[in-house]
């Protein structure tokens, strides 16, 4: 299965090494965009299942990027890469919504962490989806009822200790 990706930056050799990635044996079919604004019209206009956006780009912060993302498509997974990053940063992308955060430079070994992180994250929008289809018929699962069950059989049972 082929995913679509949609990678964001400002620097065309990232973006193309990102790409050469993803598209190594039609894992995934890219299309990339510099700005944050070419991002959000091509994400207006096409169905991505993950985008991987740069932090520091010309004309929005790849965090309100990744916000402005959440708005209309809040179950898109975005990994966020940048290479002014830290601890700080992370946890910003993080409360933005980002699915993961990610240090430039990149380097092979870098190049298949993205790799299996989009794997990841089509993953988990694979679980959402077939969640919102085929809901659990309680909030509970079968296993957990029946947890639920036996431990209100044993806590009735008085224990001398």
């Amino acid at each position: 299965m082929t995913f679509q990706a949609l990678i964001v930056d400002d620097s065309s050799a990232v973006r193309a090494f990102v790409r050469a990635s993803l598209e190594d044996a039609d894992f995934a079919r890219v299309q990339e965009a510099e700005t944050g604004f070419e991002a959000l019209r091509l994400l207006a206009s096409n169905a991505f299942d993950v985008v991987i956006v740069d932090v520091n780009m010309p004309d929005i912060n790849g965090l309100e990027l990744v916000r402005q993302i959440h708005e209309f498509a809040p179950d898109l997974p975005c990994i966020v890469i940048t290479g002014y990053g830290g601890p700080e940063q992370s946890v910003e992308a993080l409360r933005a919504g980002a699915f993961w955060f990610l240090e430039k430079p990149f380097d092979q070994g870098h190049l298949d962490v993205v790799r299996r992180l989009v794997e990841q994250a089509i993953e988990v929008l694979f679980i959402v989806a077939v969640h919102e289809k085929y809901p659990p018929a309680n909030s509970r699962s079968s296993l957990i009822s029946c947890f639920l069950a036996r431990l209100s059989v044993t806590a009735t049972v008085p224990l001398d200790v």
